[in-house]
């Protein structure tokens, strides 16, 4: 192999060895928001639950009241 291809094969290595760090890096911070994400709905959807429980029992309380 000639000193030039020698280069060549060097240069493209690197080059793709940055590209796929970038896509690591990439593959990283999207799982992480992902995460976030799925915990917010899951705080949201507890937040709702408590939210409904408590007009119920509001409610209920209510409804005794007028009778």
């Amino acid at each position: 192999m000639s000193a030039l291809q020698n280069r060549s094969n060097i240069a493209l290595q690197t080059r793709l060895s940055v590209i796929v760090r970038n896509l690591e890096l990439q593959l990283y911070e999207l799982n992480k928001l992902r995460h976030q994400v799925r915990q917010a709905e899951r705080s949201a959807r507890k937040s709702r639950r408590t939210d409904n429980a408590i007009r119920e029992r509001l409610g209920k309380g209510q409804s005794h009241a007028a009778a």
